[in-house]
C-alpha cells in the first residue's frame, strides 16, 4: 500500500492552557519509561534496579528491579507489568516481570539484545530490538519470549500495542506493522524526522518526532499523515489516555495534548526539567524527569 505522504496542517492553541502539579518521586534516578495499569502507575530508571509505583501520580513508593540494568521501557497487560532493558549484561536477562508493579521478578527464557521499547496488545507483549531487525513476543505474562523479524534494520525506537502493534525508527522514515507481533510489515513514515514516542487512542496511532514534525495512522500502521507539532517540537514521550493524547518535552517546561492528532493545545509543566516519559489513565497524565525527583500530573 503507498503511503500518504501529504501534509495536514494541525491547528495549535495559542495560550497557555491549565499548568501542571508538581510532584515528588522517590530518587532521582534517571526515570525513562512509564505506563499505567490496572489501577496503577509505574516506572522504571535506566542504569540500576530503581522502579516507582503510585496509585494516583502523586504520591509515590520506591520498587526495586530484579536486576540493575539499562531498562528502556515499561508497560502494563493483562495484570502484568513487564519492562525491557538495553545492552543486558552477561548472565541477566532483557526483561522483568511483575504482577503488582511491586515485586519484580526475571522471565524464564533467557533473552538478551538491545530492547529499546516494549507494547502490549490483546495478550501479547512485544518488544523491539535498536538498530537491528529484531523483535520479540511473550504471550504468557512476559515469562518466556520467542524471537521475531522486523522488515529491516533500523534505529527503531518506539512501539505501541492497539489495533496490532506499530514501531517506529530513529534516524529515518521506517516504521512497521503487525497485527499479531509475529508478522510484520513495512511501512513509511512522512518524513525523516527523529521519530521517538509513539501511542494508541481512538483508532489512531500517532507519533512525534525531533522537529516539529508528527505523523497518524488511522489504518493500523499502514499509512501516515504528516502533523505538526508547537515549538519548539521534540516532544519525545507520548501516552494516550481519556480520549486525548499527551507528550512531553524535556528540557523545558511544555507539554501538549490533543484528541485527534490535529488540534494541539499547549500546556505548562511546574518547571524546566529533563521531562523523559509520560504516563495515562482515564482520569490523569502523569509525566516524570530524568535524573531528578521532578514528577507532574494534570486531569484530563
Amino acid at each position: 500500500m503507498t503511503p500518504m505522504l501529504g501534509i495536514i496542517a494541525s491547528s495549535i492553541s495559542g495560550n497557555l492552557a491549565a499548568p501542571w502539579t508538581a510532584a515528588t518521586l522517590p530518587s532521582s534516578a534517571n526515570w525513562i519509561g512509564a505506563t499505567f495499569d490496572n489501577g496503577k502507575f509505574v516506572v522504571v530508571a535506566e542504569g540500576g534496579t530503581s522502579a516507582a509505583s503510585s496509585t494516583d501520580g502523586i504520591t509515590w513508593t520506591a520498587r526495586t528491579l530484579n536486576n540493575g540494568q539499562s531498562w528502556r521501557g515499561v508497560v502494563g497487560g493483562g495484570g502484568y507489568f513487564v519492562a525491557c532493558s538495553f545492552n543486558a549484561g552477561s548472565g541477566t536477562k532483557s526483561f522483568s516481570r511483575s504482577s503488582d508493579g511491586i515485586t519484580w521478578v526475571a522471565p524464564t527464557t533467557n533473552i538478551r539484545d538491545n530492547y529499546i521499547a516494549i507494547g502490549y496488545n490483546s495478550g501479547t507483549f512485544a518488544s523491539v530490538v535498536n538498530n537491528a531487525s529484531s523483535a520479540a513476543t511473550s504471550t504468557d505474562s512476559g515469562d518466556t519470549w520467542t524471537n521475531r523479524t522486523l522488515p529491516s534494520s533500523a534505529y527503531w525506537y518506539g512501539i505501541a500495542g492497539g489495533s496490532g502493534f506499530v514501531t517506529v525508527s530513529y534516524y529515518n522514515n521506517k516504521a512497521a506493522y503487525s497485527s499479531d507481533g509475529i508478522t510484520w510489515t513495512a511501512s513509511t513514515l512522512p518524513t525523516s524526522d527523529g521519530y521517538v514516542g509513539i501511542a494508541y487512542g481512538g483508532g489512531i496511532f500517532a507519533t512525534c518526532g525531533d522537529n516539529t514534525v508528527s505523523a497518524t495512522s488511522a489504518d493500523n500502521g499502514a499509512t501516515w499523515t504528516q502533523r505538526s507539532m508547537p515549538s519548539p517540537g521534540g516532544y519525545g514521550a507520548f501516552a494516550y489516555g481519556n480520549g486525548k493524547f499527551v507528550a512531553v518535552k524535556g528540557g523545558t517546561d511544555k507539554a501538549v495534548t490533543y484528541p485527534d492528532g490535529i488540534t494541539w493545545t499547549l500546556t505548562k509543566l511546574p518547571s524546566v526539567a529533563p521531562w523523559g516519559c509520560v504516563a495515562a489513565s482515564s482520569t490523569k497524565y502523569v509525566a516524570m524527569a530524568e535524573g531528578t525527583t521532578k514528577a507532574a500530573y494534570i486531569a484530563n
